[in-house]
């Protein structure tokens, strides 16, 4: 691996202009200087392909649990095949022939799970979800009628969380396959994932708030709030609750109530332009059409605001990110990057140029930067220190590249290959 020092912010070196004859010799002894010393930060490293590549043609989606990587490709309409792959060398481990499969939805302990339309179905919605044992590609259960509703946890408790068109959820146990609670949320209730870990959220116009536990299904928690005239999208965070009111084109407007009081806090309008207001750790904060804006949870009031195109993300729940120019395309990666304080927006750590896909574990973070005009470079970036691992080279993105981190490996799909990189532990 080669290490980085991204203090500064990074940029790529250039590509070197053909020499004539005569400049070969010195060309020559000006690498060896540069081999025997210490290389440039900037040097572009040579010979760090992915750990392995395959085929990535008719590709649907893919997933890993750190010992294999699965991916789902699409044959015709009716046909799908699911590989798996060894993640320490890419060696096929098994493959499976299958139906129409819409998406791999997670890898449970030991179980993929899919989900598959319905025969009689007239659309392509998955309403069938299936178990295979991830050793071997065996099916281990099926169950039908449901829709996956509560996804990317059912790791930590077991259960993958199922809803039905008669308003019944359902926590199936990944195992077995058996229902390990239901729950049958009346009509005229809204029924909401909070951002609260592990908490399902029903609210009914009268006020009335219940959080059930996705662990058990019990309810954990009642409040009751007043001023609340329509039923909208709510979510909960500690004892704050949020709703957004939509118009016929968008968001209207947002409130926020205290569940201890039961009191309407404030409530803002939002402009045609802008996203809804989100929970970015324990502040909230939107894009407003041009820039982000980080509001104070129980006030209102405006904490601070980034500059224009600049997006925000939190990881971790309390580590905000920014980037200028977001989402990057082929040719416009972000301009900027910096790890900013929740609540001042002080630039804590800037991050040049590099692109972060996701946090591996703080203060580590998974980054992609551009390598000359159709490369880029894979790394591992220390938001305290700006110190940058690269580990991986991808060549010819004449496209923005689809990346994600599964595990242990991060994924990249370019052009018509599924390139993976082991991230460095």
């Amino acid at each position: 691996m080669i290490e980085l020092d991204s203090s500064a912010p990074w940029e790529p070196p250039e590509r070197p202009r053909p020499r004539r004859p005569v400049q070969r010799v010195l060309a020559a002894a000006a690498a060896l200087v540069a081999v025997l010393g210490l290389a440039a930060t900037s040097q572009r490293p040579i010979g760090y392909g992915p750990a392995f590549t395959v085929d990535g043609s008719g590709l649907v989606n893919e997933r890993s649990d750190g010992h294999a990587l699965f991916v789902l490709r699409q044959v015709d309409l009716d046909t799908s095949i699911i590989d798996a792959y060894r993640v320490s060398d890419g060696h096929p481990l098994w493959s499976r022939r299958a139906g129409r499969v819409t998406e791999l939805i997670d890898v449970i302990r030991g179980m993929l799970i899919l989900g598959e339309p319905s025969p009689e179905a007239a659309d392509q919605q998955p309403s069938v979800v299936v178990a295979l044992d991830v050793r071997d590609g065996r099916e281990a259960w099926r169950r039908s009628g449901f829709i996956p509703t509560f996804t990317d946890t059912g790791d930590a408790i077991g259960l993958l969380i199922v809803a039905s068109s008669s308003r019944r959820l359902e926590a199936i146990d990944v195992r077995t396959g058996a229902t390990a609670w239901s729950h049958v949320t009346p009509e005229g209730v809204l029924r909401s994932y909070l951002t609260q870990p592990y908490s399902i959220g029903e609210l009914e116009l009268d006020g009335t708030l219940r959080i059930l536990d996705a662990k058990t299904g019990r309810v954990t928690r009642t409040a009751h709030v007043t001023d609340l005239d329509e039923l909208d999208p709510f979510d909960v965070a500690g004892d704050l609750m949020t709703t957004l009111h939509f118009g016929p084109v968008g968001p209207l407007s947002v409130k926020a109530f205290d569940l201890v009081t039961g009191r309407q806090l404030w409530e803002q309008p939002l402009s045609a332009a802008s996203e809804p207001l989100l929970w970015c750790g324990t502040v909230l904060c939107r894009y407003d059409g041009t820039r982000t804006v980080v509001v104070e949870p129980r006030t209102g009031k405006e904490l601070w605001r980034s500059g224009p195109t600049v997006r925000a993300r939190v990881f971790g729940g309390q580590h905000l990110i920014t980037a200028g120019n977001y989402p990057p395309t082929a040719r416009q990666w972000p301009t900027s990057g910096a790890v900013n304080d929740l609540r001042t927006g002080a630039v804590l750590r800037d991050l040049g140029k590099w692109r972060v896909v996701d946090m591996y574990a703080w203060p580590r973070l998974v980054v992609l930067g551009r390598d000359g005009t159709d490369g880029a470079l894979v790394g591992l970036l220390d938001a305290t220190t700006g110190h940058t691992t690269v580990f991986g080279r991808l060549n010819r993105l004449y496209l923005a590249p689809t990346c994600e981190m599964l595990d242990n490996l991060f994924i990249c799909e370019a052009r018509t290959n599924l390139s993976a990189f082991r991230i460095p532990s």
